[in-house]
């Protein structure tokens, strides 16, 4: 039977319905609906990526891709828009569930296609080649990069304050000079084997989980020495309106983010028809009921209005439990939660990379693997190199917020495609499969997240638009018409030279 497109681009042949080797009435997705699923796990190895990821690394990449430093620094967006300890907690476990929803969904697609690439993958089965490039050039050329570069600041500043006298700014040049070193090792890191990187991971995640779990302890420990007079009247104050409520869930949900990172490791996910939809349920679990118990910790010391009044809660609620003393150790779990969570922003978003140039989409050189370890090392470099270029942007911090709106546009575009298919493909093989019910659920959710920030930043959001639509001339200028012509000289000549250099070769 036919083959799907990512399917074919994965043989080495380019996703374009104009590509040379293909012809305008290449098979399409149409044609797969009978296809048997892939027997992952019997394939034999050859030159390609290595099914290395297990449950256990499977639950740490997603549990590390979600909680970052922000449980440390900022948890007060909920609470600013309702006000109540008892709200509060409702909109955590409520965020929860609806990240659970939307990555149920993401499960349902990573199983029918089980390839790299997560979004990209997706958009480019539902709708084809233009809209899936345009969400490859915004996250790869600008949003990825973008993050990796705040990550690494945000991580370079917190590793070096403690060096400084209290009160004293880390100098500009230092900060940016340690969050380059940062990106460079965990480039490098990440270039090697993925059983030593994987290792790295759960190795952060417990350190991020032992730093949470202190904070439980210590929101214990409150409770145990001045009581429950804090939840007494947990609802008091509360401002529930129908605009707090959806802004609250949407502020919400951005501590959520992260729980779609492993679709796009699915080549390298053992056994992912059982483990992908077990991986997100344990991960999402342990996300929201770590959550939920950090945030009650914090509200056994401090009141709604100190959480409001607070950029580092951590911070603060260190100094009001054990004073001033240590408050010195936050920074240091900051950091370590930032490192960890910078490792895996470069891991996965590097498949993207990967996947586009596999498709013809990005230059040929990006899907390169290396021969010793079957890793992407070319899109890993490429979107490191990127990462180095935006630490000396002076607006980098602003530049991030444009990211978010478009994000959850293609993620929505996601859902609509798992939606269609549904109507159009009824017979796709579908090895794992959700109710309807809860796509159509969650597309409404999205919906309201395309629309609010609309609403908030009009300006950020247009800004977003234009930065993706200008992707539009890229594609039909270059990658169309270069892939009309059989390639370009120069791609195949920047191909050959990186692969005598790095030793890196073409899958199999």
């Amino acid at each position: 039977m036919g083959k799907t497109k990512v399917e074919s681009a994965k043989n080495g042949i380019g996703g374009d319905e104009n590509h040379p080797k293909l012809g305008k009435d290449h098979n399409s997705i149409n044609n797969s609906v009978e296809k048997p699923a892939p027997n992952l796990e019997g394939e034999k190895q050859k030159i390609n990526l290595k099914r290395e990821i297990g449950l256990l690394e499977a639950v740490g990449i997603t549990i590390g891709c979600i909680i970052g430093s922000g449980i440390f620094i900022s948890p007060k967006g909920i609470t600013t828009h309702v006000h109540s300890v008892g709200a509060s907690l409702v909109i955590w476990a409520v965020c929860g569930f609806l990240s659970m929803l939307g990555a149920f969904c993401f499960a349902e697609l990573g199983t029918t296609w089980p390839c790299a690439g997560g979004t990209y993958t997706y958009i480019f089965e539902a709708f084809g080649p233009v809209p899936a490039f345009l969400s490859l050039w915004a996250q790869n050329l600008m949003f990825v990069p973008i993050g990796n570069a705040v990550t690494g600041l945000v991580f370079a500043k917190y590793i070096a304050q403690p060096f400084f006298p209290t009160g004293c700014e880390v100098p500009d040049s230092a900060v940016q000079l340690l969050a380059a070193a940062a990106i460079c090792l965990l480039a490098f890191m990440n270039c090697c084997d993925i059983k030593f990187i994987n290792k790295f991971i759960n190795t952060f995640m417990f350190l991020k989980l032992t730093a949470v779990a202190l904070v439980i302890l210590g929101g214990g420990f409150a409770v145990f020495q001045r009581g429950t007079d804090n939840f007494t009247n947990m609802w008091e104050g509360s401002n529930i309106t129908v605009e707090s409520l959806l802004f609250s869930i949407y502020a919400g949900s951005f501590a959520f983010g992260g729980w779609s990172a492993l679709s796009t490791m699915m080549e390298e996910l053992k056994n992912p028809y059982k483990n992908l939809p077990r991986a997100i349920f344990i991960s999402l679990t342990l996300v929201t009921l770590i959550y939920l118990l950090a945030n009650a910790s914090y509200f056994s010391v401090l009141s709604p209005a100190e959480m409001m009044q607070s950029d580092a809660v951590a911070v603060t609620f260190v100094h009001e439990l054990v004073g001033s003393y240590f408050v010195g150790i936050v920074p240091v779990f900051v950091s370590l939660s930032t490192f960890g969570f910078l490792s895996l922003h470069i891991m996965t978003n590097s498949r993207n990379c990967f996947v586009g140039a596999r498709h013809g989409h990005f230059p040929s050189v990006l899907s390169l693997i290396t021969i010793s370890y079957h890793t992407p090392a070319a899109a890993i470099i490429f979107q490191s190199l990127l990462s180095l270029v935006f630490l000396y942007t002076a607006d980098v911090f602003s530049l991030i917020n444009f990211g978010a709106f478009m994000q959850w546009f293609f993620q929505t575009l996601c859902i609509v495609g798992l939606i269609y298919l549904r109507i159009t493909n009824p017979d796709l093989p579908r090895p794992y499969k959700i109710s309807l019910v809860i796509p159509i659920i969650y597309l409404l959710l999205s919906l309201l997240f395309v629309v609010i920030p609309i609403y908030v930043s009009p300006v950020d959001s247009l800004i977003s638009i234009l930065i993706t639509i200008t992707g539009l001339p890229v594609y039909y200028l270059l990658i169309k018409r270069t892939s009309e012509k059989g390639g370009s000289k120069l791609s195949d000549n920047v191909t050959v030279l990186a692969q005598k250099a790095f030793m890196l070769v073409k899958e199999d």
